[in-house]
C-alpha cells in the first residue's frame, strides 16, 4: 500500500469514527429523554463532521488537497475505533 492509499484509508476511518460518534450520541438522546435535545444536537454535529470528512475525501481523490510529509499511525487509529465500537455496541 502506498502513502496515498494509507492517507485515503485514514480519511475513510475518520469518517467512520465520526459516524460512530453520531450514532452513540443519538442512542444517548433516546435513552436520556430529559436531555434528548442536548444529545441530539451533539449527534448532528458529529454527523456534520462526517460530511466534512467526505469533502476532504473528495478533494483528496481529485488532488485538490494534499497531506504530504504526514505520518498517520493507521493501525493504531483502527485499533482505537474497533475498541470504542466494541465498548459501545458490545
Amino acid at each position: 500500500m502506498n502513502n496515498r492509499d494509507e492517507i485515503l484509508e485514514v480519511l475513510v476511518s475518520l469518517r467512520s469514527y465520526e459516524n460512530l460518534l453520531s450514532e452513540v450520541y443519538n442512542i444517548f438522546s433516546l435513552k436520556f429523554s430529559e436531555y434528548h435535545s442536548f444529545w441530539r444536537d451533539i449527534s448532528i454535529d458529529e454527523n456534520t463532521h462526517a460530511f466534512m470528512v467526505d469533502t476532504f475525501i473528495s478533494l483528496y481523490k481529485s488532488k485538490n488537497i494534499l497531506f504530504e510529509n504526514r505520518s498517520f499511525p493507521l493501525e493504531k487509529i483502527n485499533i482505537f475505533i474497533d475498541e470504542k465500537r466494541g465498548q459501545i455496541f458490545g
